[in-house]
């Protein structure tokens, strides 16, 4: 919804059709009919710098406020015009699943890819420290033998993962602003929708297995025993309010940091494992899991489960 302190900023490419306009978005075609004037007056003014009432200042006479308002209005509806801080929704909603824009590489293509020189350090370590033991032990594990994970344990893994401790995070976050949520789909057990408390896990919602194999997209299907997936998602207008489009990047980072501390807790336990998993239709998973979609979004999952050892 566009204020009047708005300072709209187009974001789509267009071209006029005889009587329409049609713009071109991730996915989908936007036409507007019967506005081609008017149209092609805004754009040029909707730059990210101008506010909303000065451009419906510098369209008067020849078009009244509340015609261009109507108009801007529409085309921010459609995703056409945006804030400027809100700028980075655009790349998240191209990146997600199903993504609008896909290459699907063959095995050819992947294996001379892994070929190349990465920039993982291969020296030998000459201190032993325990961070040092556990970062070697750190592994993606994909079998599990299907038992429920206790809840001490699932707590201490949401705690470990994005807690809280001597008043400051286990993880970094820019700004100490904290965008991320954990929701937890527990499969085998006490099933349903969980979300971190103090002392527990509280539950919010059902799961439906069927839907779940919907959300999930085929490889989830060679994973077996899965005993709970930890969904990482993020608000991220905590974060863009102070950074502005920058504040995106900070949740992804925030995520994976999130995502590794999973790893080392798993690592360092007996019982569990973890996998990460971004096989997933974002727009279904956050509505399973009761997200506003795409302000609030998930950025990437754990699959968890005790390991089949």
């Amino acid at each position: 919804m566009l204020r009047k302190d708005s300072h709209p900023l187009v974001c789509a490419y267009g071209y006029k059709d005889k009587n329409s306009f049609v713009f071109i978005l991730p996915g989908k075609e936007v036409r507007i009919e019967g506005a081609n004037g008017l149209i092609s007056f805004l754009l040029p003014r909707c730059a990210g710098y101008t506010t909303l009432e000065q451009i419906c200042s510098a369209a008067y006479p020849k078009y009244s406020r509340e015609e261009a308002v109507e108009v801007l209005s529409t085309l921010s509806k459609e995703g056409v015009v945006t804030e400027p801080d809100s700028y980075f929704l655009l790349a998240h909603l191209a990146g997600s699943n199903p993504m609008p824009f896909f290459k699907n590489l063959g095995d050819r293509e992947i294996a001379a890819m892994l070929e190349q020189p990465n920039g993982l350090l291969d020296t030998t370590v000459g201190v032993q420290i325990d961070l040092i033991q556990l970062l070697q032990k750190r592994k993606s594990i994909r079998n599990f033998n299907g038992n429920p994970i206790p809840e001490e344990i699932l707590r201490t893994l949401l705690w470990a993962m994005y807690g809280k401790a001597n008043n400051h995070g286990t993880v970094p976050s820019g700004g100490g602003l904290y965008p991320l949520m954990l929701h937890t789909i527990i499969l085998n057990g006490n099933t349903g929708v969980f979300v971190p408390e103090k002392d527990s896990i509280k539950k919010v919602g059902e799961v439906d297995s069927q839907k779940v194999n919907e959300i999930f997209f085929d490889g989830l299907a060679e994973i077996g025993g899965i005993a709970a997936i930890v969904v990482i998602s993020s608000k991220f207008q905590k974060t863009t309010q102070k950074y502005s489009n920058r504040g995106y990047r900070f949740a992804l980072l925030e995520a994976g940091h999130a995502a590794q501390n999973c790893y080392l807790y798993c690592a360092e336990s007996s019982l569990i494992g973890s996998v990460e998993y971004g096989g997933f239709d974002d727009y279904k998973l956050a509505k399973l899991i009761g997200l506003s979609f795409p302000e609030e979004a998930p950025l990437i999952t754990m699959l968890i489960g005790v390991k089949d050892e």
